[in-house]
This record gives C-alpha cells, sequence and structure tokens, in this order.
C-alpha cells in the first residue's frame, strides 16, 4: 500500500529524486529502493522491476481470477496480429492497453505497430508521452535515430517500450502526446483525466484528417463503455466526440502471464486446450472471449513462452532481436546491470536491453536489433562501459 498511486495519477506525477535518477538514465538505484520498499519513490516496485527485467518481481501480483469457462465447445482461436489488422481495415484509431508492469505487452505493441504501418497507420500516441509546453515539441520532434529518454514518458524507461518507440519511428510513425496537461487539472480525479486526454487526441486527429493512429494506453483507459462504478473513459469520450468507433484490443484483462505469474483459471484454460505458439484472438459462437470484461472489441491471450537463454521466452521470439553473448569481464560482488546502448545516444538514454546481473555468473545473453551498441555496467555509484559491438 505505501507504494500505491492513484490510477489517475500523471505518469510524470515523480518525486524530484526518483525524476533526477531517471533523467540521468540510472537504474539501479531505483530498482535496489524498490527492493527495500522505499516509501518516497513515487512508482510501484512491479513498474520499477518491469524497467529492469526482474519479471518475478514485476509480475508478483499479475494472477487474475477470471473463471473458466464452462464448456468449451465452438471456442476458436485467431492469430491476435491478423485479428487486429482485420477489423482495423477503414478505422482511423486503434487502441491498445496494457499493464504497466508487464514489458511482454510492450513488446506486443512494438508487433502491432509493424503490421499496422503496412496497412497505413501513421501516427503512435502513448500516455506515456510527456505533454507540456516545453515536453511536447520534444517528444513531437522525435525522428528514426533520436534518442529516446525519460524526458520523452516514465513508462520509456523499460527498454522494451522505447525500443518499440524506436522501431516505430523506424517505421515511419510520428509520435503524438495527449496525456493530461497541467492546466488542463482543476478538481482532479478519473473524469477530468479521461476529458482532458479525449479532447487532446481529438485535436490532433483533426489537425491530420488523413492520418491513422494507434494508441497506447494503460488498462481501463479502453473501456467503450462505462465501468461498474459509472466512470467513462478515454476510448468512449474519445468516440462520442469523434463520431467514429474505435477498435479497442485489451492484453490487460486475459490474465495470462505464465511462466512467471499464475494465469487465470479462463487463460490456463484456454492455453491448455488450444495450445497455441503465438498470441490469439479467442471467440465461440462470434464472442469474443475476455473483451467484455473491460469494454472492448478484441481481447489477446498470450502463450506461455518458458525463459531461454536466461532470458524472457517472449523477447527471444522476437523477430526482430538477435542474441548476443556478453563476458562480464571481472567476477563482481555488488550488484549490477548488463546493459547494451546505442552507440549514437548519450549515457541519459535508455538502453536497449539489460538484465539484472549475478555475483556468480560472468555470461549474459542481450537481445538486440540491428545496430551499433556500447556495452556497460551499472553499478550502484557508476556505469562503466566494457565493449562495443555491431549487429548486423
Amino acid at each position: 500500500a505505501a507504494w500505491a498511486i492513484p490510477s489517475h495519477a500523471l505518469a510524470q506525477n515523480l518525486p524530484p529524486a526518483l525524476a533526477a535518477l531517471m533523467r540521468e538514465g540510472r537504474y539501479l538505484p531505483i530498482y535496489l529502493a524498490a527492493l527495500k520498499g522505499a516509501r518516497d519513490s513515487g512508482l510501484p516496485p512491479s513498474q520499477v522491476a518491469a524497467m529492469v527485467g526482474d519479471e518475478k518481481l514485476a509480475l508478483l501480483h499479475a494472477a487474475d481470477a477470471a473463471a473458466a469457462l464452462d464448456t468449451f465447445d465452438d471456442v476458436r482461436a485467431e492469430p491476435a496480429l491478423g485479428a487486429i489488422r482485420r477489423m482495423a481495415t477503414g478505422r482511423r484509431v486503434v487502441i491498445l492497453n496494457e499493464s504497466h508492469s508487464v514489458s511482454r505487452h510492450r513488446t506486443f505493441l512494438a508487433a502491432v505497430a509493424r503490421g499496422l504501418r503496412k496497412d497505413g497507420f501513421t501516427h503512435l500516441a502513448a500516455e506515456t508521452f510527456t505533454n507540456s509546453p516545453t515536453s511536447a515539441p520534444l517528444v513531437e520532434a522525435l525522428v528514426a535515430g533520436s534518442q529516446v529518454d525519460a524526458r520523452h514518458g516514465t513508462y520509456l524507461m523499460d527498454p522494451v517500450f522505447a525500443e518499440a518507440v524506436r522501431e516505430a519511428l523506424a517505421l515511419g510513425y510520428r509520435m503524438t502526446p495527449y496525456e493530461q496537461r497541467r492546466d488542463q487539472r482543476s478538481i482532479g480525479g478519473i473524469a477530468e483525466r479521461e476529458q482532458a486526454q479525449a479532447e487532446n487526441l481529438l485535436i490532433q486527429i483533426r489537425q491530420n484528417p488523413q492520418a491513422r493512429f494507434l494508441v497506447y494506453v494503460g488498462f481501463s483507459h479502453l473501456r467503450e463503455a462505462p465501468d461498474e462504478q459509472g466512470n467513462r473513459w478515454f476510448a468512449e469520450r474519445l468516440a462520442a466526440m469523434l463520431g467514429e468507433n474505435p477498435l479497442t484490443v485489451t492484453q490487460a484483462s486475459t490474465g495470462s502471464f505464465a511462466p512467471l505469474a499464475s494465469d487465470s483459471p479462463l487463460a490456463s484454460q484456454i492455453l491448455e486446450k488450444l495450445k497455441p505458439r503465438s498470441s490469439v484472438v479467442v471467440s465461440r459462437k462470434g464472442h469474443i472471449i475476455s473483451a467484455e470484461h473491460w469494454a472492448a472489441d478484441l481481447a489477446v491471450f498470450h502463450p506461455e513462452m518458458p525463459y531461454r537463454k536466461g532470458r524472457p521466452g517472449w523477447l527471444v521470439a522476437d523477430p526482430m532481436r538477435h542474441p548476443v553473448r556478453v563476458r562480464v569481464p571481472q567476477t563482481l560482488t555488488q550488484p549490477f546491470l548488463v546493459q547494451a546502448s546505442h552507440v549514437t545516444d548519450a549515457s541519459t538514454a535508455i538502453p536497449a536491453d539489460q538484465c539484472i546481473g549475478s555475483p556468480a555468473q560472468r555470461d549474459y545473453t542481450l537481445l538486440l536489433r540491428r545496430g551499433a551498441y556500447r556495452l556497460q555496467l551499472e553499478t550502484s555509484d557508476a556505469r562503466h562501459e566494457i565493449g562495443r559491438l555491431e549487429v548486423r
């Protein structure tokens, strides 16, 4: 409870000490504080854990209680990417959600962005993008090869998220901030934030009438109908003002988190019986299973992918990434992270990949897209460059 933050809190509302560390591109001090349960961090330990690749902590409370189906007759699975692209035909807006502690959701964002770019989508709007008179221009100015760092958004500190944005930039997407601004805050609360978000994105859509937007949100922001408390969320408000029905896709409501967290009874049943090898949308008699949980059009179930090479199986399976063996030059007894950063980036940039070091281990696998990288170790007090490499 000490780490809890209101669901309507702005992602960029951080304590000064944490914000300073993020601006410096530092991870280990934040992570060590999270392990100790520090009360002044401003981010839940699960979100910090996702940033450094500690999935065990990140997914500690991710289990979902969705009940299994009483009968499995007429249940069908369709590849999720195919379903999204098919149902996005003719729509200007596709909204995909995430859990802020699940890095796998962010690699699925990258896959969706790849597919929708082929279909003419042009803009990536994300809840995490900072939106102020000084920060919004920085986000909007991002192009292929730009440095991505904490100035552009707090959740981007997860290297998986940052790489998804870098890939989208390389594909030609334009980045679009739409978060509630400080000048739009008055009484606070869900309604005020959701309305501000919808109004901000609506301006962008109307200014770019030929554009198509992939919008990446957290949790309930994609709801197209009021929740049990009567709250009306971003997607419902945007649809009403735009006069169009966006395609909404939830991956945060299906409870598929294995192997490091318990899947929901529903996800376990579906994955056990259908044994999908990739992410799927599941239906029965035309009804999309689990989508109604957050009043969405589609719901994505991710298959269990055991760890390989000491890294998450879903990250190893990313076709854009290549495994690279990294040897730590000496045995370290203090905590450290093994990182690879783009050589053109400053030390404040978000790494392309990183993993937690172990005193008993010298060899690690990093998963990198094509490019040139600086290899480094981050200890509690500094970074130490240990080499460079190029992935072809």
